[in-house]
């Protein structure tokens, strides 16, 4: 009777090293997408989002107003200044909501007492690149928003 020998060049199972192989970078790849998507800081999410969904139809409102109005705003980027004027409009107050798409920790609000319905930002200390602003402005009967967006020096 002949037992079955081994050969001498036999290495073990090669396809289970693999297989473990497979298993550890697998589990490693997960882990460390998990730990990646942990870590990241999400912008477009609002602490108070609630809140603010149940302000949308006034908004929308104001933002129709605000597209009526003969509003005509200039930006002057030699001096970093924002011009606004209404016209016939007998706001008292504005307040520009400036947004930095690429960094919301640039993120920042002005309030601007108005003279017969105009009234003028100073942005100096606004940093270079493109700026979405909102700008909002209440008349004795309506509220009102205008969008703007500009590309500061």
């Amino acid at each position: 009777m002949s037992k079955n020998k081994v050969p001498d060049d036999y290495k073990g199972r090669p396809w289970s090293y693999g297989l473990i192989a497979a298993t550890l970078i697998f589990i490693t790849a997960t882990l460390s997408f998990v730990f990646f998507t942990f870590t990241q800081e999400v912008h477009l999410v609002s602490d108070t989002y609630y809140e603010e969904s149940t302000h949308y139809d006034e908004r929308k409102s104001q933002l129709e107003n605000g597209l009526q109005a003969s509003l005509k705003w200039t930006f002057s980027p030699e001096v970093k200044m924002l011009t606004v004027a209404t016209g016939e409009s007998d706001a008292e107050e504005f307040t520009l909501n400036l947004i930095k798409p690429s960094n919301s920790n640039l993120d920042r609000t002005i309030t601007q007492k108005a003279s017969e319905g105009n009234a003028q930002f100073s942005l100096n200390e606004l940093a270079s690149g493109y700026w979405k602003a909102e700008l909002f402005w209440r008349d004795s009967s309506k509220a009102y928003i205008q969008e703007l967006s500009f590309t500061a020096p």
